[in-house]
């Protein structure tokens, strides 16, 4: 099983359709579609897949969908509509797009080629992220006095961590 991982600015009129269209192009594969905007690195993307994939592997998974799992994950929230607040929303989007499966390579080509509009490198943490990753994730201005700001990553990795103890 191969993980892909690839950003873009993407256009979208409806969300959900969008995800539907997505996944049915997938067949045997995993998609998951995220706003770039609460990533902070490929680590994070990384940990969270495998996270997801070990929670069904011990049985302990929340949802019954790992696409859903992953998010979880990512957002470091327990609950499925709270994690679900850093997906696509109508309009245009900076997406990162999550691939896990065996045929990944022909998923993505066929993915760029409806879908984004230009390809971008959204997998890392800039400060432009700052405000809305600290309040999505509840990073307080007394963590960064702590640790500073360069530490934001680390930071969000901890909640992602943080996700097992409280499920």
């Amino acid at each position: 099983m191969k993980l892909k991982i690839f950003g873009g600015a993407i256009e979208i009129k409806d969300p959900t359709k969008f995800i539907e269209e997505v996944r049915d192009l997938s067949e045997d594969s995993v998609v998951q579609v995220v706003n770039a905007d609460f990533i902070v690195g490929r680590e994070h993307v990384e940990f969270a897949v495998k996270k997801a994939l070990n929670s069904f592997k011990s049985g302990k998974n929340i949802s019954r969908d790992l696409s859903i799992e992953i998010m979880l994950y990512l957002s470091g929230k327990r609950n499925i509509d709270k994690a679900m607040e850093i997906g696509i929303k109508k309009g245009k989007n900076d997406a990162l797009f999550i691939l896990y499966g065996d045929n990944t390579e022909n998923l993505e080509k066929e993915i760029k080629d409806r879908y984004v509009i230009e390809e971008k490198d959204l997998l890392r943490y800039d400060i432009s992220k700052k405000e809305k990753i600290m309040e999505f994730f509840g990073i307080t201005k007394e963590e960064i006095e702590a640790v500073g700001e360069d530490k934001i990553p680390k930071l969000v990795m901890e909640r992602t961590i943080l996700l097992d103890i409280l499920k």
